[in-house]
Parts: structure tokens; C-alpha cells; sequence
């Protein structure tokens, strides 16, 4: 007598395969049949190579290429509702979360198959072989990648070694196909008319490039805030200008840059390292949720008005 498949027998109490299984099958049949029939020729063969390798759970890497606006969403729609419409499962992911909210279920691919962010050559996803995600995964059908061109090849690697791994127990031979024998597609953008070479010169407008290598910032300043000594004291000039920094101690230096340009002498104003007890006798008074870390954060510096 076979053993059970443990996956199966599993399903009804995973919650992943039960969110992903919880789908309008005859809904999802009427939206496939209308959105197969408004596929171009080169889009129905696509999806005919892609669900053929499905049907016959052949396995295979798809790269999928095209400039922007060519209806990648209408494919891949598509697709999801042919597989979905059989019940099987499809997992739509994404390098983005921007990209993610194209498709209904999608999600990034680090919140997906748990990829971590410090990756090195050997690293694997943190999916466990006995969990429910590792039995989702077993379970899918078709795996499609969207900007996948924007993660590092690790992120790519490190999703292969897992899938091998985890598929193995399906099938050993499993373990030496690329993917764990997964059906996976993977999306290029190129330019309109370019070369699909993976390659393309992007021209940037000249008057937003900082062209000073060796004061960045000081130009920066200058092309946001134009004469600034004029205008600081126009509420509205600053209210229609900003600039964004990646971390903290950007903020700070562009921040000490523009003080320094203006005139007079700078005053520190420090808020209170505690608070005054008498203004809770009648209630509780719990210091701990005013520690001096969050009283010092009222900290302020201003130039003074002349």
C-alpha cells in the first residue's frame, strides 16, 4: 500500500494552499474567456508555450521581454485565470511592491519566498522543508516573476537551491533541474523600438543632473532653493519645495547647509529632561513613559527673526 502524500493530506489545514485555492472558478472562467480572445498572436503564443509546459508539468524557465505598456498585466492575467480556473495554483510575485499591487495575490518575492536581504553565494530562502510554504510551494503550479531584472542574481540562486531542495522529496531527480522542475516566468523590460539585448541607454534631461562632482549638495541646494536669502521668509516658497534624502544623516548635512546660509546668529532652544510631578498629583504618573530620550527629542534650532 503507497504512503499518503503528506501534502495533500495537509492542504485542508494549510491556510497558504486554502488562500490561494479561494478563488470565483466560474467568475475566473468567464474572465479568462474574454481576455483570451482579446490576446494578440504573439501573446497567445506565449501563453500556449507556458500553460503547454503546465499541462504536461514539464517543468522550464520562461523569459518574457517588452517595452513598457505592451500588456504585460493583460498576459499575465491571462495566464493566472487559465490555471486558476483549474484549480491550480499560481503565485504571482514581484522585485517591487509598487509592481506587486498589479496582480491580484501578488507579493514581493522576499515576502514570498522569504529571500533574505544580505545575500551571498550560497544562500538559501528561509523556508523550511516541513512548512506550510514549503508545501505551498509543492502545490504551485506556475511561478511568474515580474521585474525580475532588478534583484541580484543571488536573490535568483538562492531561490533555486530552495527549490531543489524542497522538491527533492517529490522527485530525487528533481534536485539537479533548475528550479526543482517548477515552471517559472520571468519578465524583461526593454525600450520601444530598441534592441532586446538586455541593454539600453537611458538619456536623462540635463537640468535635473548635478553636474558639480565636487560640492553635490551645494548644488542640490541651489537648483531646489533658488535665491534663498531673498525668499526665506515667503511661507510659500518653502512650501512648494523639498528634498528627499535616503537616510538621516543626509537630512542632517543639507539641513546645516541651508542654516548656514542664513544670516544672524543661531539660537539652540532644549526642551525639559523631565517632567514636573506636580502637574499629576490627581493621576498616576508613570515615568517610564516619559524617559529623557523622548523629552530631548523636542530639541529645536532656529535662527531668530530680523
Amino acid at each position: 500500500m503507497p504512503y499518503p502524500d503528506v501534502d495533500s493530506v495537509s492542504s485542508s489545514n494549510n491556510r497558504l494552499i486554502t488562500e490561494e485555492l479561494d478563488y470565483d472558478i466560474p467568475n475566473l472562467k468567464n474572465e479568462f474567456d474574454q481576455l483570451f480572445v482579446a490576446l494578440t498572436n504573439e501573446q497567445r503564443d506565449i501563453f500556449v508555450d507556458i500553460i503547454d509546459a503546465v499541462k504536461h508539468n514539464k517543468g522550464g524557465i520562461f523569459f518574457v521581454y517588452g517595452y513598457g505598456g505592451s500588456c504585460k498585466t493583460f498576459l499575465w492575467k491571462t495566464i493566472s485565470g487559465a490555471i486558476r480556473a483549474q484549480g491550480q495554483i499560481v503565485l504571482n510575485v514581484a522585485s517591487s511592491g509598487i509592481a506587486s499591487l498589479l496582480l491580484i495575490g501578488c507579493r514581493t518575492t522576499h515576502s514570498q519566498f522569504i529571500i533574505l536581504i544580505n545575500l551571498i553565494e550560497d544562500s538559501f530562502c528561509s523556508i523550511n522543508e516541513k512548512s506550510g510554504l514549503a508545501s505551498l510551494v509543492r502545490k504551485t503550479s506556475l511561478i511568474i516573476w515580474d521585474e525580475a531584472p532588478m534583484v541580484h542574481k543571488h536573490a535568483f540562486e538562492a531561490l533555486d537551491r530552495t527549490l531543489k531542495d524542497i522538491l527533492k522529496c517529490v522527485n530525487p531527480t528533481n534536485s539537479n533541474i533548475p528550479f526543482g522542475g517548477k515552471v517559472i516566468v520571468f519578465w524583461r523590460e526593454g525600450n520601444l523600438g530598441g534592441p532586446n539585448d538586455g541593454e539600453a541607454i537611458v538619456d536623462i534631461p540635463r537640468d535635473i543632473v548635478i553636474t558639480n562632482p565636487h560640492d553635490p549638495i551645494g548644488s542640490l541646494i541651489s537648483f531646489v532653493y533658488p535665491s534663498i536669502l531673498e525668499n526665506f521668509n515667503i511661507v510659500d516658497y518653502f512650501q512648494e519645495r523639498a528634498i528627499l534624502a535616503p537616510k538621516n544623516e543626509v537630512v542632517q548635512e543639507i539641513n546645516d547647509r541651508l542654516l548656514s546660509l542664513f544670516p544672524g546668529e543661531q539660537k539652540e532652544y532644549l526642551s525639559s529632561d523631565s517632567l514636573c510631578r506636580s502637574e499629576f498629583a490627581h493621576d498616576e504618573f508613570d515615568a517610564n513613559l516619559y524617559s529623557p530620550d523622548v523629552l530631548n527629542g523636542l530639541k529645536v534650532s532656529g535662527i531668530p527673526n530680523h
